[in-house]
């Protein structure tokens, strides 16, 4: 494993212990957090040991989940409106959608050394 997937796999251990050596018990606040924590994980150690055909769709959902977790996570403390679920929404799909559209091609240029200065 690399040193980043050990470090995936680390803080979410480290965010389920925390979570609860805190207080013994685990409040939906701190399950959040370490479900990011898990999710980012598993696309560092899992994803990549994947079919290339399976692990474009594994990215995307790993993605999503984490993104909308990280909203959640924000906005519920408070609770939840219709428009913060439309945020968490937003946020999940935006994390799948932005990899999946095509980034514009611009052709190559070579590049012109600089001609230097006449002397005055």
């Amino acid at each position: 494993m690399s040193p980043k997937t050990w470090l995936a796999a680390l803080t979410a251990v480290a965010s389920l212990l925390v979570g609860f050596l805190s207080d013994n018990s685990m409040s939906l606040h701190e399950w959040i957090l370490f479900g990011g924590s898990f999710a980012i994980a598993v696309q560092m150690y899992v994803v990549p040991n994947l079919d290339a055909s399976v692990a474009k769709y594994a990215k995307g959902v790993t993605a999503f989940v984490t993104a909308a977790l990280a909203v959640l996570i924000v906005v519920l403390p408070g609770g939840v409106t219709t428009s913060e679920w439309i945020q968490v929404g937003i946020a999940a799909l935006a994390a799948i959608g932005v990899p999946l559209l095509p980034a514009p091609q611009f052709p190559a240029v070579p590049s012109v050394p600089n001609e230097p200065n006449p002397q005055v």
